[in-house]
């Protein structure tokens, strides 16, 4: 993975430290590969394509294991959720990924979305998708196939996504709090839904945003076309200080400027307790678009498209969020 990805899993890591298209087809034990090469970075250890059955459905899922992956000890997992109309090949994968010891598991959402609360991510008709798929009974599903197969520990169970995965993933860590050790969240704040009740347990979350964003605004607002209300990015680091109990004033660090022709710059706040490690932090990104940081991922995006910073690593403070 690029610098800013690999961050993120270390900060994830760091965490624990303290505290499908086509998914109408029925199921098979060895599905074919799939058209094309899937877009996922190839370091070492294994890359495995999976299904299970959920609602009728299969479900499909990828999942890498670490070069010394075994089934004698227990593992962390990390579930990476791609954004609307991406899927999995627009995930942004890197074989630094191997550099750490967690398996990670790429879902694939049907149509290529997550059905994330908003009734207004559905209005579009004929395309086959019903908002009352269940996304969220398929990743606790998801979670105990991964307890069952790999060993996984359950106590050290992540989630990150961008976009619609990111939306995804603030529902997740509301309806399955019980189940997720932290979060890390890029171009997402809360919805309606997704605050209308907090999580029945602490979860630690870093949340990655551009303050140029268009399709998720970054002071809130509207998705672009109209597909629902959004809070502001300080509404939903608000919410979360409370959930982790976090006062006090943030660690505010200014992140390298690896590439000034971006005209972005990162600042991380880092918010803890009583002089304990932080709980939540935020990465703003000053000039930022809808994209991770630090890679080139899906189509062009409304400018600014791209930010070149160091940002995107940050979400792997996740692992040390989860103290």
């Amino acid at each position: 993975m690029h610098s800013s990805l690999r961050t993120v899993c270390a900060l994830l890591l760091s965490l624990s430290l303290f505290t499908a298209v086509g998914c109408v087809a029925p199921p098979e034990e060895n599905p074919p590969a799939p058209s094309g090469k899937p877009a996922m970075h190839s370091g070492k250890g294994q890359i495995q394509r999976k299904s299970l059955r959920h609602e009728g459905m299969r479900r499909d899922y990828y999942v890498h294991l670490p070069a010394e992956h075994t089934a004698k000890e227990q593992w962390p997992v990390m579930f990476l959720l791609h954004g609307a109309g991406g899927g999995t090949a627009k995930l942004p994968y890197d074989p630094a990924f191997s550099t750490y010891s967690c398996i990670c598991v790429y879902p694939q959402g049907i149509d290529e979305r997550w059905n994330d609360g908003r009734k207004e991510n559905f209005k579009k008709k004929g395309d086959g998708y019903d908002p009352s798929y269940d996304d969220v009974g398929f990743m606790e599903k998801l979670i105990d196939r991964m307890v069952a197969d790999y060993n996984v520990d359950p106590t050290r169970v992540y989630f990150a996504g961008m976009s619609n995965g990111g939306l995804m993933t603030l529902r997740l860590a509301k309806e399955l709090s019980h189940r997720i050790a932290a979060i890390g969240v890029a171009t997402a704040t809360l919805t309606p839904h997704t605050a209308q009740k907090k999580p029945e347990h602490p979860v630690p979350m870093i949340l990655i945003n551009g303050t140029k964003d268009r399709i998720t605004p970054y002071d809130g607002g509207k998705v672009m076309g109209n597909r629902g209300k959004l809070y502001s990015t300080d509404e939903t680091i608000d919410f979360y200080l409370e959930l982790n109990d976090c006062k006090g004033e943030p660690t505010v660090e200014d992140l390298p400027d690896t590439d000034r022709r971006d005209r972005t710059t990162s600042t991380k706040f880092s918010y803890g307790s009583r002089g304990k490690p932080p709980r939540v932090v935020l990465i703003r990104v000053k000039g930022g678009g809808h994209t991770w940081p630090g890679y080139r991922t899906g189509p062009p995006r409304p400018p600014p498209r791209e930010t070149r910073s160091e940002a995107g690593n940050e979400i792997f403070l996740v692992f040390a969020l989860a103290a």
